[in-house]
């Protein structure tokens, strides 16, 4: 197993957007996630508006489930609810 610098497991993600990719990398047991996933994790860090970007994703030729987008903008909506209500002292 190869280890970082402070000797922790090195953990790797494939980024695939490729459905027949995708069903490969879960066969062989590598963690898989896609283009939306590292926008949610790089909005989750605030480094991107997350409902602009995807519409301009939207915009491209890119394909984008619907399904998988509207479950997407509900959990960053919900997060960004209860980020709000932290921020208020509830």
């Amino acid at each position: 197993m190869q280890k970082n610098a402070d000797s922790s497991p090195v953990q790797y993600l494939l980024l695939i957007d490729d459905l027949d990719g995708r069903r490969a990398a879960r066969e062989r047991g590598i963690p898989i996630t896609g283009t939306l996933g590292i926008l949610e994790r790089a909005a989750e860090r605030g480094l991107l508006d997350l409902p602009q970007t995807i519409e301009q994703l939207q915009a491209t030729s890119m394909h984008l489930s619907d399904r998988l987008v509207r479950s997407l903008l509900q959990r960053h909506e919900q997060r960004q609810k209860l980020r709000r209500e932290a921020d208020r002292g509830f």
